[in-house]
């Protein structure tokens, strides 16, 4: 802000004057003070306050990083305790996912002489991340999410005396930890958090993500994407419909979204997964795998459904390969049809096509997965994934780098095993 800009050009420019003159003088007679000399006043340069605002939330961003609740309260309207208990919460859940980074970018929205402020502030933040991503490449940056916050003067300082989602959102809000009270268990490579309705499960689903994390950290090595830390968030109804802009899709049962270059959230519908101990099995370990294959893709990526989700259904029923799946009697129909594929590298389905129609489009997916990694190795599999994914090669350039065949020939092998093996 201007007014510590200039409290600190003040500052330097005295300390760069008084060493010049200590260096003219050094070997001088000291000189004598006299009576009407006295100690140079350093005053106080007022800030404005829109200054005073920003200074607060900045104080408190650092509060936050420094693990000081006080301090990160200290912000907050102290006769509301409704508002002091949003930002406790606030506090205790980012820390419980190991918050690295948490910035205020903010933007005033009102006219600054009025004694009620009203700010867009825009709060980047990491998770257990030593270096977060720069701020301000689309993709390539830090996640983010909007806030209104109301400040004004409380008891004489100033205080966030309101906290509102911003009307200008993102697919990646409103997040868990921003007004949800969450429960975690904490293994050794996830977190898992859930609402209170489900936090039963939280020990049972911990078990099953510390398992398939042993998988899933073996293929980010392939695909030269390491993962800091998983975290997973068991949703009830309420919050499925809710975070992260909601989902609408019947047969959704789990999601994973990139939080641009900070990897990625795994988001499970419990209520769904319930009841079917091999679903959420499956599920855990297809979520998984997308954060590993398809997190923090950069700008040149392709993101192909069929092999995004192919590669997933890949890893969440491995080590069953995709004939032994349930999709195969969907597959089966298909392959048999008067429509069978005549490639690997299928369409995406309609966004209304019917039940069967999607569990065919995953069933074939996983089995061209099957398919590369039984004529060319899983290895080969995984380098053409990142080839593709994350570089953005063309379909034969990446299978040229990673089967050393053309995808032609690659394309039209896997088709004919399909058909057989179906």
């Amino acid at each position: 802000m201007v007014g510590f800009a200039i409290v600190k050009l003040r500052i330097l420019t005295a300390l760069l004057l008084a060493g010049s003159i200590a260096a003219c003088t050094a070997n001088a007679p000291a000189p004598q003070a006299t009576e009407s000399e006295s100690a140079p006043v350093v005053e106080d340069i007022p800030v404005s306050p829109v200054e005073a605002a920003f200074n607060l939330l900045r104080k408190q961003a650092a509060a936050m990083l420094a693990d000081d609740e006080a301090g990160w309260l200290a912000a907050v309207d102290p006769g509301q305790p409704a508002l002091q208990a949003r930002y406790r919460t606030m506090f205790a859940t980012l820390h419980a996912l190991d918050v690295s980074q948490f910035v205020y970018t903010p933007h005033l929205l009102n006219d600054p002489t009025e004694p009620v402020l009203k700010i867009d502030a825009q709060v980047s933040y990491c998770f257990s991340m030593g270096l977060c991503p720069l701020y301000g490449s689309l993709n390539t940056d830090a996640p983010s999410v909007r806030q209104t916050l109301t400040l004004k003067s409380v008891g004489g300082k100033l205080a966030i005396t309101a906290l509102a989602d911003s009307k200008e959102t993102s697919s990646l809000e409103p997040t868990p930890w921003e007004n949800t009270a969450l429960t975690f268990r904490q293994g050794d490579r996830v977190t898992v958090a859930a609402t209170a309705s489900e936090a039963t499960h939280l020990d049972d689903v911990l078990a099953v993500a510390e398992s398939a994390a042993k998988l899933n950290d073996r293929i980010a090595g392939y695909m030269q994407n390491p993962q800091k830390r998983y975290r997973i968030y068991l949703a009830d109804a309420k919050a499925w419909r809710t975070w992260y802009a909601g989902e609408t899709d019947k047969w959704v049962v789990g999601y994973s979204i990139n939080l641009n270059a900070d990897g990625a959230d795994v988001v499970l519908n419990m209520p769904a997964l319930l009841g079917d101990r091999k679903l959420l099995v499956t599920t855990v370990k297809h979520e998984m795998g997308h954060v590993v294959t398809h997190s923090g893709v950069n700008g040149r990526g392709r993101g192909d459904m069929w092999l995004t989700e192919g590669i997933a259904e890949y890893i969440g029923w491995s080590p069953v390969t995709a004939t032994g799946s349930w999709r195969r009697p969907s597959v089966h129909a298909t392959v048999h049809s008067s429509r069978r594929p005549t490639s690997i590298a299928l369409p995406p389905p309609a966004k209304d096509a019917s039940d069967q129609k999607m569990d065919a489009f995953y069933g074939l997916s996983h089995f061209a997965m099957s398919c590369l990694a039984g004529k060319y190795g899983e290895r080969a599999l995984f380098d053409f994934v990142r080839y593709r994914m994350q570089n953005g090669f063309e379909y034969d350039d990446a299978a040229r780098r990673a089967f050393h065949q053309p995808f032609a020939t690659v394309d039209k092998a896997c088709v004919a095993w399909i058909r057989a093996k179906a």
